[in-house]
Order: C-alpha cells, then sequence, then structure tokens
C-alpha cells in the first residue's frame, strides 16, 4: 500500500454528512498503520491492569490521539481537545461517537429532514418521490419502530 503518512485522509470538521465516511476511512486508515492502536482506539482493547503493558497502550493511544487530531478540525476538534492532557485515543474518538454517530433523536431529526425535503417535479416522474419516501419511511421504522 506504500507509505501512509503519503495517504490523503480527508478531515472532519463536524458535518453530520461526512461522519460515516470520515470514520469508515479513518479505522481503516489507523488500522493499516498499526492494528493494535486501531482496536485500542475503536475499543476493542481495554486499559491493561498490569504495568509492563501499560507503557505500549498509553503510546499507542497517545499517537491515536494525535492521529485523529491531525484529520480533525473545527467542532470536532473542538470536542476532543479536553482528551489532549491526557493524550486519550480511545476517550477522543468514543466523544466523537457519541456526539456524531446518527442515533436517537439527532438521527430522527435528520430523516424527519429529509422526509420534508421531498418534493414532487413538475416534469419528472412521481415514483422517484414516492421510492425516495418509501426508502425514508423504511429506516425511520427499522431504526424507531
Amino acid at each position: 500500500m506504500g507509505d501512509m503518512d503519503d495517504y490523503r485522509m480527508a478531515i472532519f470538521s463536524g458535518r453530520l454528512e461526512d461522519w460515516d465516511a470520515w470514520k469508515r476511512d479513518i479505522e481503516s486508515f489507523i488500522g493499516a498503520k498499526d492494528p493494535e492502536m486501531a482496536d485500542i482506539i475503536v475499543g476493542l482493547i481495554k486499559k491493561p491492569i498490569l504495568l509492563d503493558e501499560l507503557s505500549s497502550y498509553k503510546e499507542k493511544n497517545a499517537k491515536g490521539y494525535f492521529t485523529l487530531k491531525k484529520y480533525l478540525r473545527g467542532a470536532a476538534a473542538n470536542l476532543i481537545e479536553k482528551f489532549r492532557l491526557d493524550k486519550d485515543g480511545a476517550g477522543a474518538f468514543k466523544a466523537l461517537t457519541d456526539k456524531y454517530e446518527l442515533r436517537g433523536e439527532t438521527q430522527k431529526a435528520l430523516l424527519m429532514s429529509e422526509f420534508s425535503h421531498l418534493m414532487f417535479d413538475e416534469n419528472g416522474d412521481p415514483s422517484e418521490t414516492f421510492e425516495a419516501a418509501e426508502e425514508l419511511a423504511r429506516k425511520m421504522k427499522s431504526r424507531f419502530d
């Protein structure tokens, strides 16, 4: 794959519509750099109890924090600022996920907004609008029953 430092990762600024693609990309990017660091960041590896494992954990967690920080701007960068002192990449990634992962009321509002913006085109096929409405209804039903 070549040198990962030459990879052009997108910068996430806090726009909800960019979150899913950015999250998928950053997880792949970090995983390619260091799978163990990726496992720490996404929460698969918890902070160890044994002192001899703690140093490696802290180092990889800190590298993960700085990798995340490098690809964040605006509101997203401000959100993880409180994790800077501890260099806690896992905590920063969890905070980002908690804020930007579309679930609950945030997701409901976003789907309702999409639904309210559906419009028939005078010259278009109305079935396209009906299909889009049905797809949004399926999403809402599956996520909120």
